[in-house]
C-alpha cells in the first residue's frame, strides 16, 4: 500500500466526516497502546460499521496498525 498524498488524504477525511465521526471504542474506555514505537487507540465508527485504530502522534485513522 502506498503512503497516501495531500490530496488523497483531504478526500479520506471528508469521506470520514460525512460517513460520520469516530468513537473510542469500548464505550469510550478504550486505552491506548503502543506498537512500534507509535501510540494507538482502538476506535469504531457506527455510521458505517468501520473499525480502525487512531494513531495518536498524526491523528490519522487506519485500517491495520501494523501495517504502519
Amino acid at each position: 500500500m502506498s503512503p497516501e498524498g495531500v490530496a488523497d488524504t483531504l478526500a479520506r477525511v471528508r469521506r470520514e466526516q460525512e460517513q460520520g465521526r469516530w468513537q473510542v471504542g469500548c464505550g469510550g474506555h478504550e486505552v491506548p497502546f503502543t506498537y512500534g514505537h507509535t501510540r494507538w487507540l482502538y476506535v469504531f465508527q457506527p455510521s458505517s460499521g468501520r473499525h480502525g485504530y487512531l494513531n495518536l502522534d498524526t491523528d490519522i485513522v487506519h485500517d491495520d496498525y501494523r501495517s504502519k
